[in-house]
């Protein structure tokens, strides 16, 4: 099934999803939330001529599931006249989950720099995270 990221905005950012079968479908082709999520082995996310990679390889023996998320945020910024003011920012977040907690990359969806490296523990009403194959949603939260 072909993404409906299709548009302009996707030009210079898109993500490749590893297989076990050594298949890479790109997020140009299917999102990720059309992936067989238990097959990823890699998340390679490119941006703004910038790449980013989680590989299932390098990650604890507490690893559960990757997450792949958008999202918009508010940050404030010193204008002109000097003043701090608010500035609305989009952005493309990888990671992965124990379970107990993601581990996140928040990456800055126009420039394609790190806006944060961070964990948060896993919460369910972050649905939007999850993938409707996630382990975490079926057996609940560690």
């Amino acid at each position: 099934m072909l993404s409906n990221a299709t548009d302009d905005i996707y030009r210079n950012r898109h993500i490749n999803f590893h297989l076990q079968d050594g298949r890479i479908i790109s997020s140009r082709e299917t999102n990720f939330h059309q992936m067989n999520l238990s097959k990823i082995i890699m998340l390679e996310l490119f941006i703004r001529g910038k790449t980013y990679r989680i590989r299932r390889i390098d990650l604890p023996d507490t690893f559960i599931e990757f997450v792949h998320f958008r999202s918009k945020g508010i940050r404030f910024i010193v204008n002109d006249s000097n003043l701090t003011v608010p500035a609305e920012y989009n952005s493309w977040s990888i990671g992965w989950t124990d379970g107990t907690k993601e581990y996140l990359f928040e990456i800055d969806f126009q420039t394609g720099n790190i806006i944060q490296d961070y964990d948060q523990p896993v919460c369910k009403d972050r649905v939007t995270h999850f993938h409707p194959e996630s382990l975490i949603l079926e057996r609940g939260i560690r």
